[in-house]
This record gives C-alpha cells, sequence and structure tokens, in this order.
C-alpha cells in the first residue's frame, strides 16, 4: 500500500474514534442527569439516617424502658402515698418514700392534714418543718422497706433520673433528663439543698428523685425552672428525729422564744432561728440556755419561726434527750436537754385534756399556752390551734390551766366559755362549748 492511501485511511479513523467518545460522554452526562437529578436551591436535603445508628436509637430506648419497668418494681413497695387536705377544702395525693421503716416523708403544705391513706393504712401526721414544708408520717412498719439514700456529693454533669410521682392508680415511674445539678444553701434554714435545672420537662412538687440505680436523691420542694430538691440524708435526719407518735405525750424544753427579728439579727449575729426570751427556772433549759440566745435547730430540724419551734418541741418524747444548737453572742453553742413532760407542767393541765381535749402549759402572768389538741375535741371545735396563747376565759385575765377545766366543767350544756386568745401577732376571741 503506498503512503498516499495509508493517510486519509487513518484520519477518517482518528474522526471516527473521537466522535463515538464525545457520543458517550454525552450519554453519560445525560444517564447522570436522571441518576441524580438536581435538588432546588430552596430545598433542604436531609440524609437518612444509617441502619445502624436506627438500631443504636431503639435499643437505647427500648434498655430505658426497661430500666424503669425495673425500677418501679423495685421501688413500689417503698413508696405510699397519702392524701391531705388543705384548709380551703381542696385534697391532693403525693408520694412519701419510707426513710424508716416505720417513718415516710413527704412534702405538704404547713397547714394540711391527713384525711386517709391513698392505697390503704394508717398513717399519721408525727412531725413538721413548716420552713420546707416537709411531713413525717407513721406507717405501718415493714422490715427492709427503706428506700436507699445516695452517699457522698451528688454527679454535677447532665445525666438522667427517675422520678416518682403519684397517679389516681399508684406511684408512677418516668425518665428525665437533667442538664445540671448544683448544690446551695437555703437562706431560709441555711440547710444544703440541690438544684436541678435544665431539665427536659418540669419536675411536679412532691415528686421523689432516684438515680437509675434506685438510689434516693430527694423530694423536689419546689417545681419552677430549676426544681430545688431536700437531700436525702436531710429527710432521714427529720424522720429520725421524729417520736414514735403523735399521741405520745408532748415534749417541753421550758423554753419560750420570739421571732428573730432584723435588729436582733445583727445584734446576735445568727441569721436564721428564734430568739429565747426566757429558760423556766427548774425547767430543761434552766441554767444552761440564757435570754438572748438564738435556737437554730433541734434535733437535727432547721427551726425558722416559732410555730416550727413548738411544733419540734411537742414532738419530742419526755425524757429522752434533744440537742440543741445556738448561737450566743455571736458564737456557735450546742447543748443536750432532757424533754420533760408538757402535760406536767402547771397543775391541772392533764385533766384539761380529759375535759375539753386541751393539753395546756400555764405562762404565769400571762395564760395558757396550747400545746396539743385531741381531734374533734371541744378545743378543737372552738377553732384553738397549737401554739395559741389564752389571755382570758370569760373575763379574766391570766387563767391558769385548773382555771380553765373548772369551768368547763361548771359551764351548763349549750353554753361556752368565751376566750381571747393571741395567735402570732392577731387576738381573736373564741367559745369553748360544752354540748
Amino acid at each position: 500500500m503506498s503512503t498516499t492511501e495509508a493517510t486519509p485511511r487513518n484520519g477518517r479513523e482518528t474522526r471516527l474514534l473521537l466522535v463515538t467518545i464525545a457520543v458517550s460522554v454525552g450519554v453519560l452526562l445525560l444517564l447522570a442527569r436522571f441518576r441524580f437529578p438536581e435538588a432546588p436551591a430552596a430545598q433542604t436535603v436531609e440524609s437518612a439516617p444509617a441502619p445502624l445508628e436506627r438500631l443504636a436509637a431503639r435499643a437505647a430506648y427500648d434498655e430505658l424502658a426497661s430500666i424503669m419497668a425495673d425500677l418501679e418494681r423495685r421501688l413500689t413497695p417503698r413508696i405510699t402515698l397519702v392524701r391531705t387536705q388543705a384548709p380551703g377544702g381542696g385534697i391532693s395525693v403525693s408520694v412519701a418514700p419510707r426513710l424508716l421503716p416505720d417513718r415516710a416523708v413527704t412534702v405538704v403544705d404547713a397547714d394540711a392534714t391527713v384525711v386517709g391513706a391513698a392505697a390503704g393504712g394508717d398513717q399519721e401526721i408525727i412531725a413538721r418543718d413548716r420552713a420546707r414544708n416537709l411531713a413525717v408520717l407513721r406507717v405501718p412498719a415493714v422490715d427492709d422497706s427503706a428506700v436507699i439514700i445516695r452517699p457522698g456529693p451528688p454527679r454535677f454533669g447532665p445525666r438522667y433520673v427517675a422520678i416518682v410521682e403519684a397517679t389516681s392508680i399508684g406511684p408512677a415511674v418516668r425518665p428525665v433528663y437533667v442538664g445540671r445539678v448544683e448544690t446551695f444553701q437555703d437562706p431560709q434554714t441555711g440547710a444544703d439543698m440541690l438544684s436541678l435545672a435544665a431539665t427536659e420537662s418540669r419536675l411536679p412538687r412532691g415528686a421523689a428523685v432516684f438515680t437509675l440505680d434506685g438510689l434516693f436523691v430527694g423530694l423536689v420542694r419546689e417545681s419552677a425552672d430549676a426544681a430545688v430538691v431536700v437531700p436525702g440524708e436531710a429527710l432521714r435526719t427529720m424522720a429520725q428525729a421524729a417520736p414514735p407518735s403523735a399521741a405520745t405525750a408532748a415534749g417541753d424544753l421550758g423554753i419560750s422564744v420570739d421571732v428573730l427579728t432584723p435588729p436582733l439579727s445583727r445584734a446576735t449575729g445568727a441569721k436564721t432561728g428564734v430568739v429565747l426570751v426566757l429558760a423556766r427556772p427548774g425547767g430543761p433549759a434552766g441554767g444552761v440556755l440564757q435570754s438572748g440566745d438564738v435556737i437554730q435547730s433541734i434535733a437535727g430540724v432547721p427551726i425558722t419561726s416559732v410555730e416550727q419551734f413548738r411544733d419540734v418541741e411537742s414532738s419530742r418524747v419526755p425524757g429522752s434527750e434533744v440537742a440543741i444548737a445556738a448561737i450566743r453572742r455571736r458564737s456557735p453553742l450546742t447543748v443536750t436537754l432532757k424533754a420533760a413532760d408538757a402535760s406536767a407542767q402547771g397543775a391541772g393541765a392533764s385533766p384539761a385534756a380529759d375535759e375539753t381535749g386541751l393539753v395546756g402549759r400555764t405562762v404565769s402572768g400571762v395564760g395558757i399556752e396550747v400545746v396539743t389538741l385531741g381531734p374533734g375535741s371541744p378545743a378543737a371545735r372552738a377553732g384553738l390551734q397549737r401554739g395559741d396563747l389564752i389571755l382570758a376565759a370569760d373575763g379574766q385575765q391570766a387563767p391558769a390551766a385548773p382555771d380553765l377545766v373548772r369551768r368547763f366543767r361548771t359551764a351548763e350544756p349549750g353554753t361556752g366559755i368565751l376566750l381571747t386568745v393571741q395567735r402570732g401577732s392577731q387576738h381573736r376571741v373564741l367559745a369553748l362549748e360544752r354540748r
């Protein structure tokens, strides 16, 4: 073949090859267009989770549900429900974890009363902490039924906790994510508290907080953006300090106290507590405590008001030793007193409980301080409350307990005794009726 014949043939083959390549590229571009269409500029495309990611998420939810079911089985026997009634008539149900085999603690308003166990059984309020709206309940004793308290300081990182709350059919357990945990000192009581913030839902007031291991963290005292929780250790101390029963004779420390006003706070250096006015000579505090001492706690229970002092004092068992933490001239003071029997203070106090339902303590030159009241008694029907001071009975100023009993006994059925009563800073007139 000659050179002139080979040149045109090679040129045709080259052009054919180039055309084939161009057509192939065009076909590939067209196929790519159909296979991967362009998304609109405003559309956001989210990639679907990988199969392993979906399986892992499902496994985590299943595991959390399994943990909640196990916690409900373990915690329900250690939680009792209590039904309380507010003075206005509203009834609510709350959880009360057992801190001791026969003691449970719940969050309850200061003036609320127990109207019956929500799930059966006998219940009775035997001690109150009015400053923190807490109450200790006597419940039927069950061995090995107390919750286990989480030891040591709290973990501060984010985590899940288990919340136990009251429902109409019993305690319910659910998980709640907590983003932040802090400790702080309650400015009102000086006690250490917990703050749970950045939760996925608001924690209900009165709910019990547990770790996912079933350890008790505390009770929600206040429900807000950051829930305030009373730690379990403080609740157990309160339960241990409570007397065996409210039916036990009322305790007496031989002390008269008053409000810690701002001037008294500055003078004594005490931020919380009640100021001691008088320690009765010959009484439990006579010669031990002095006028001007500030009582800050009784048996480990913080004292923040006169009413709370009287509640805690009367709940002491006569004859038992009671630790008192106080401030004297800006210095801490700790003493131990032996509680006396309030009904033995002043002749005639014990008969008053039989006749009127009132156990009173005669305050010389003042009148009768109400220590305890029998439920449904004439004194209770009259509207008297624990801590009231009876200043006059039918016009007789500063009556003693025997005077009140004598007047009640001699009163005609259907008549009553007019009582002048001081309650806090207010004065009232009440009728003690004999039916």
